[in-house]
């Protein structure tokens, strides 16, 4: 064994030698180096199972694949929806016309007159120059328009009078059944869309005015009857400017189509619009939204300034009135009657001369005679004919 001198003088001769090489080379001494190789470096390492990227791509394909579910589902029950209320148009495939029906041939007449006017250049008519025994009279003036433009398009494409109104009637029935769906999918889920579409194309009331009363006018007016409760639920629930000129054009929709089923829609709107405020206000709805919030939303109007600026503006609205539920279900009923006041400014180029001009219309004659309403009220036991 070598003694501790001896060690220490070979290591030096051993360094000597190493620099000598050093120089001839003319490289440095090297040194250990634990430090990874570029190849070593580049090379991908795989990440473990339970890393965050690996746990937000498996969050993201789950997403994905929910989407995608949920969007055939709205599928499916929407081509549903078409499909079983194909049924409806049953009667207005066969050829030929149901004349008999009580306006059948009203609905005709009505839309042969506005064609002429159009034809004259009339773009929005008023005067029917065939009725009275060719001396005419201003008949478009109290009837609603809309249907009869709806069939003017089909005339421009080539269809007869008769024809175009078969259509018309077709179009109300679908469309009418597809509005209920999208409306009820909204408030509630597509399977009970698609049961009140269903309930809504076949309700009696609404075969009867197809096939009975072949009332046009009122027979489009269905279509827009969903529309408007889906626009004034959208208003109440989260009032802004689309959702206000969404509901208002479709409530100027369904008086341009028919102003007597406006009219006798809009108290049953005014209830609607009122129970949606004291559920909202009074009810289960302010306890289920409350507690969604709770979470989420800090009571420090400062600290909800800095989030959420909007949000911050709607707290003060209410934090003034949050002890006086009056005073909130007041403020809660100005979006509503802002945009019923916004669907009668935009259709008033309709109802406002009918309104102004009503006293030179024979209304008597449309209550008393055959036309007493009193006297179609059907029986007892004709409910269970």
């Amino acid at each position: 064994m070598f003694s501790k001198h001896q060690r220490s003088a070979i290591s030096g001769q051993l360094s000597a030698v190493s620099s000598q090489r050093s120089a001839v080379s003319g490289q440095q001494p090297s040194e250990p180096n634990d430090k990874p190789t570029p190849d070593d470096s580049q090379t991908p390492t795989s990440q473990p199972a339970n890393s965050p990227n690996s746990t937000n791509s498996i969050k993201s394909t789950n997403s994905k694949n929910s989407t995608n579910s949920t969007n055939s589902k709205n599928s499916l029950y929407l081509w549903l929806t078409l499909l079983l209320s194909l049924p409806v148009l049953g009667p207005l495939l066969q050829p030929g016309y149901y004349w008999g029906a009580h306006d059948a041939r009203h609905s005709v007449y009505f839309l042969y007159e506005f064609n002429q006017a159009i034809q004259d250049g009339i773009w929005y008519p008023r005067w029917a120059p065939d009725f009275a025994f060719g001396y005419g009279y201003p008949f478009f003036n109290i009837y609603g328009p809309l249907s009869s433009y709806t069939g003017q398009l089909f005339i421009w494409l080539g269809l007869d009078v008769v024809t175009a109104v078969k259509v018309v009637f077709g179009l109300s029935a679908i469309l009418s059944g597809l509005t209920m769906y999208l409306f009820v999918k909204r408030l509630l889920n597509p399977a009970a869309g698609l049961i009140a579409a269903l309930t809504y194309v076949y309700f009696p009331y609404h075969l009867f005015d197809l096939y009975v009363r072949a009332a046009l006018a009122e027979s489009v007016g269905f279509v827009f009857v969903p529309l408007v409760l889906w626009g004034f639920y959208e208003v109440m629930v989260r009032p802004r400017l689309t959702a206000v000129l969404w509901a208002s054009l479709a409530y100027a929709g369904l008086m341009f189509t028919s102003n007597l089923l406006a009219l006798m829609f809009t108290p049953i709107l005014g209830l609607y619009v009122a129970v949606m405020i004291v559920w909202a206000f009074f009810g289960k709805a302010k306890a289920e939204a409350k507690a969604k919030t709770k979470s989420n939303i800090d009571d420090n109007p400062k600290s909800l300034a800095t989030r959420n600026p909007k949000l911050h503006k709607l707290y003060e609205l209410y934090e003034p009135h949050k002890h006086n539920k009056f005073a909130t279900a007041i403020l809660s009923g100005l979006p509503p009657l802002f945009t019923l006041l916004l669907g009668l400014g935009l259709s008033s180029i309709f109802w406002l001369p009918a309104f102004i001009e009503y006293k030179y219309v024979r209304v008597d004659q449309w209550v008393g005679g055959r036309f007493a309403f009193g006297d179609d009220f059907v029986d007892i036991f004709q409910l269970f004919s």
